[in-house]
């Protein structure tokens, strides 16, 4: 026969077992544990951690730093980039006018005669009427 260090015998120490685990409830009992209380605790601790589950999922779903606002924020960057990228053309085409204004004034004799029509002192300016188109 084998003895564990409490001094029992393994066969009756292994029924003991066996006996605890087919009845469970006396074990508890026996270890003054109050069933319907932790059954209890244990209930709410789940639909506790459900609850939290459910708030950090909505989170990552739908609240503010979420996928879908993550999505939106990454289309929004991409326009303004794009609009930028606009800005930016149309100042390089608006500084070289500037720059071209500034330096001769061959390009303001040019914008006087398109723009407002002057003509320049002994210059006689014809003018050719477009042709009306007959159908």
């Amino acid at each position: 026969m084998i003895r564990n260090p409490r001094g029992m015998d393994a066969d009756r120490e292994l029924q003991g077992c066996i006996y605890a685990f087919s009845n469970h409830k006396a074990v508890l009992q026996t270890l003054k544990f109050p069933i319907k209380q932790t059954i209890k605790t244990m209930k709410c601790l789940f639909a506790d951690l459900l609850i939290l589950l459910a708030a950090l999922q909505y989170r990552l779903w739908q609240g503010e730093g979420s996928f879908a606002h993550a999505a939106k924020l990454s289309r929004e960057i991409k326009q303004q980039q794009a609009e930028n990228d606009r800005m930016r053309e149309r100042n390089r085409i608006l500084d070289v006018e500037v720059q071209d204004l500034k330096s001769g004034a061959d390009s303001v004799e040019e914008r006087a005669r398109n723009d407002i029509g002057m003509i320049k002192k002994d210059e006689t300016f014809f003018m050719i009427p477009a042709k009306k188109k007959t159908e």
